[in-house]
């Protein structure tokens, strides 16, 4: 039903496009030879502000998962030493209940419920928390306490609430796991009588508030105040951000402004800079509702026009009330400090983040502490499609060192041999 709404709401805010540019037409006429909006200026000029040069790519994008890091000096396929462990250690998420039962993730209040039900026999604890940010906005969160030294912040993409991330406090089974919702996100039950709980219309069909969103301008904010709270109420030995397409963005920021945030960052599906993602969109609008496909409506007339792409984002524009060409993931990345551990993932099939902007994404990121890893997913699939080496990959690298990471997945052996420790490890404590 959601989706239809906002399909619904895209087609109408198509047709008050069109509408305007038949006005337009009137003053002036179209042509087939004009050329779509072009990002590569406004990518060129970050480039040179920061002072950055972009390598040869260092991936091969032959391999259904492959990974990199500099200290690997070559971009390797996932072992299947590495792969077979995965998967029979994670064979369980098949049976999980949101890996089951995905459609409910497009019910964010049934899956606040589920999750917040005491289930028979489990000692994690899970409960709602919130912290108000500098600027006054109140940032909300589910909290699973396993009572875990290890802290994992999963941020959301665009228009989506922390509960479409449930998936992964099934894959984090024994790591405490904070859920939050960026501002302008996330949604409350809604009571006709009582005036505080309505939304407005944009809320309700695309499920963002447009009077609170700012596409990266003031959402680290949001992150620094969710997460130094949770840092408050318990001593973590390590605190990783797992951010999610748009949160990524918040997470990038939040760590170049505040060093000390986090240990690690797990960066998936990360825009480039948001101009880039608008005229993305602009030129194939369906990816608002389906991010992960290229649509019939790519390359043909209206939307291979200028005119018509112009028309988009400046209604788009409009209608948020903001710019919207003014936040870039290169404003931070070469401002991380060195210490940060960060693991990229990206899918070389991604319809919203082509390889290229991955590439600028690697290149202009300076910690020496990286590392990529490609999959053959659509945008954001990786955690669904792929999910037991998903879970084995980042697992290992929430749990190691850089260095030690590396050895790990280019060493079959050492890696067996930390598998047997860490199954030892387990029974003893068990006993």
């Amino acid at each position: 039903m959601f989706k239809t709404l906002r399909a619904a709401a895209l087609a109408a805010t198509l047709f008050s496009s069109v509408q305007l540019l038949h006005a337009q037409a009137a003053f002036t006429t179209p042509t087939n030879t004009q050329q779509p909006v072009s990002h590569a200026k406004h990518i060129e000029d970050i480039l040179d502000t920061h002072g950055i040069t972009i390598q040869e790519s260092p991936f091969s994008y032959a391999h259904d998962i492959e990974i990199y890091n500099d200290l690997m000096g070559e971009s390797l396929p996932m072992s299947p030493v590495i792969a077979a462990f995965a998967q029979e250690e994670h064979a369980y998420l098949d049976n999980a209940f949101f890996y089951k039962n995905i459609r409910i993730l497009h019910d964010a209040l049934k899956v606040r419920a589920h999750q917040l039900r005491k289930t028979p026999g489990s000692k994690t604890k899970v409960s709602l928390v919130a912290a108000k940010t500098d600027d006054g906005e109140t940032i909300r969160g589910t909290f699973f306490d396993r009572g875990s030294d290890t802290l994992i912040v999963v941020g959301p993409g665009f228009t989506n609430t922390r509960e479409k991330m449930a998936p992964f406090a099934e894959m984090f089974t024994e790591e405490d796991v904070l859920f939050f919702d960026l501002r302008g996100h996330g949604e409350e039950a809604v009571s006709l009588v009582k005036p505080k709980t309505w939304v407005s219309p944009v809320k309700h069909l695309f499920g963002i508030d447009n009077k609170k969103v700012t596409f990266g301008a003031k959402e680290d904010r949001d992150v620094h105040a969710i997460v130094s709270k949770m840092k408050a109420r318990k001593h973590y030995n390590t605190v990783v951000g797992l951010g999610v397409c748009y949160s990524t963005v918040a997470f990038a920021k939040a760590a170049s402004i505040y060093p000390r945030l986090f240990d690690k960052l797990i960066l998936d599906g990360s825009w480039l800079t948001l101009q880039a993602t608008v005229e993305t969109l602009a030129k194939d609008p369906s990816k608002l509702v389906h991010p992960q496909i290229h649509s019939p409506l790519r390359n043909r007339w209206p939307f291979n026009q200028t005119w018509f792409q112009n028309t988009l984002i400046t209604s788009g524009e409009w209608l948020l009330g903001m710019r919207l060409n003014e936040t870039s993931m290169l404003d931070y990345l070469p401002k991380l400090d060195d210490r940060l551990e960060i693991l990229f993932i990206h899918g070389k099939k991604d319809a919203l983040i082509p390889n290229k902007h991955f590439e600028i994404i690697w290149g202009a990121t300076k910690c020496p502490k990286r590392t990529a890893v490609i999959t053959s997913c659509k945008h954001v699939r990786n955690h669904l499609s792929k999910k037991k080496k998903y879970a084995g990959l980042c697992k290992l690298f929430i749990h190691n060192s850089y260095r030690s990471f590396t050895k790990l997945l280019t060493n079959p052996s050492a890696y067996v041999t930390y598998k047997k420790n860490l199954l030892a490890d387990k029974l003893a404590q068990a006993l």
